[in-house]
């Protein structure tokens, strides 16, 4: 079933009319034709169906529909028509446009390559690249493209500092890009609470989504008390409705480039090593206390070794980088896998070149020679890697240092083989006495 709503202009609703329609009404003309996507004009519509035949209707003065129907003064609307192909991007990257073409909308002559989505507005047209970036170009007069210039944009023109935009809705003089992050950035000319009226010239985020989140945090938690202060912000004890407790930060956002830093580090969390590790024992199936299964431990060691891969990486560096914060909040999950790899190692706050003093921050996991106050190496690295398997593996690297000998399993001996092989190396990576006899991380 379709329904539409609105201003209704040269019958764009498709209901027979063109009068203002202010409530859902079902268009009986455009149901059962399996549409997918519609694409509004300033008073005309295009249809996709799951099947790609593409319908039009509304205005034609300008010949936006695609079609050899004339503009009738006296009839209300166009019904829709099927076309064969305003712009079409095809699965196989080709673009093509008509209709109205004064101020160079139709972009006719440009190189569309890697632009993903293409969007029109009044007059004006939208490109948006597989990488978020948008290209406009049409008449500028209310700075409507996002450039900051009156001047007609005869080809597409990239907007600069504007990414991680996944739509954009152009009309009524007003621009708006949505992005990949929940926010709406608009420009054009807009009136205040005040009816004051302002001319937007770049892309400026609006304080609506932000106000929306604040609403529902509201109706959803009660804030109990203050329990500390962290990055970003101050964090808060809070109960849902149903009294389950929950550890919240507010943040404080500042401008633009503050949200992407905050944005950064929530992603660093949610993607984290630790975040994963967290929730591993329950993916298997496995009790507190029980031994992993033999698939568990494949998977765990495949883990650590692109941990060891990663570290040494920076090893090998001229000269080599030695890290110096190495934890599994601190390991990431790759967004774009490569040469099968899955993990990255991130933060490097701490990281310096060899043989540099400076302090880390977390003694716990600082090998024993940093702790004296000695010079850095990278065989300090090895010893925090081994501090990882902790939670990746789930030993207790002092019974590994006192050479226990208590089997991991008690009935798969394959897996028990493994083991002892394993912390035999774990047992070299933690050497206190020497350093140098720490292995590289090459070498395993």
């Amino acid at each position: 079933m379709v329904y539409g709503l609105g201003s209704n202009s040269f019958g764009s609703l498709e209901l027979g009319h063109n009068v203002v329609v202010k409530s859902p009404q079902i268009i009986g003309e455009l149901c059962y034709k399996n549409i997918k996507q519609f694409f509004n004009g300033y008073n005309f519509v295009l249809a996709l169906t799951h099947d790609n035949c593409l319908y039009s209707w509304g205005r034609n003065a300008r010949g936006q529909l695609g079609t050899l129907c004339a503009f009738i003064k006296d009839d209300p609307y166009v019904e829709p028509e099927l076309i064969d192909l305003e712009f079409i991007l095809t699965s196989d990257g080709c673009v093509y446009g008509w209709g109205d073409n004064r101020y160079g909308q139709i972009g006719s002559g440009h190189n569309f390559e890697n632009k993903e989505i293409i969007y029109c507005g009044d007059c004006c047209s939208f490109a948006i690249t597989s990488e978020g970036q948008v290209f406009s170009w049409g008449p500028n007069e209310w700075y409507q493209l996002g450039h900051n210039s009156t001047d007609n944009i005869w080809e597409p023109q990239l907007i600069a500092d504007l990414t991680g935009i996944k739509t954009i809705c152009s009309a009524g003089g007003l621009t708006y890009f949505l992005s990949i992050d929940g926010f709406i950035r608009f420009c054009d000319r807009y009136s205040n609470e005040n009816n004051e009226d302002f001319i937007q010239k770049s892309p400026k985020r609006t304080n609506s989504g932000q106000h929306d989140y604040v609403d529902q945090y509201k109706r959803l938690f009660d804030e109990k008390r203050q329990i500390g202060d962290g990055s970003y912000g101050k964090v808060f004890e809070v109960t849902n409705k149903l009294k389950n407790c929950y550890a919240v930060k507010k943040i404080d956002i500042q401008d633009d480039n503050y949200t992407k830093d905050c944005e950064k580090e929530v992603e660093r969390l949610i993607k984290s090593l630790q975040n994963i590790l967290q929730h591993k024992r329950q993916v298997f199936g496995r009790q507190p206390g029980e031994p992993m299964n033999s698939i568990e431990f494949y998977i765990s060691c495949h883990i650590f070794k692109e941990i060891l891969e990663c570290v040494q990486y920076l090893h090998e560096l001229n000269p080599p980088i030695i890290h110096r914060d190495i934890h599994t909040g601190n390991i990431l999950l790759s967004k774009t896998v490569r040469n099968g790899r899955y993990f990255k190692v991130a933060d490097f706050g701490l990281a310096t070149i060899r043989k540099s003093n400076s302090k880390a921050s977390n003694p716990t996991r600082e090998a024993p020679e940093v702790r004296r106050g000695e010079s850095n190496d990278p065989k300090s690295d090895v010893y925090s890697l081994a501090i990882t398997t902790e939670e990746i593996f789930g030993f207790d690297l002092e019974d590994i240092l006192e050479n226990s000998s208590q089997k991991y399993s008690l009935d798969n001996e394959v897996l028990n083989k493994c083991v002892v092989q394993l912390k035999q190396v774990l047992k070299e990576m933690l050497n206190r006495d020497d350093p140098t006899f720490r292995p590289s991380c090459r070498q395993y």
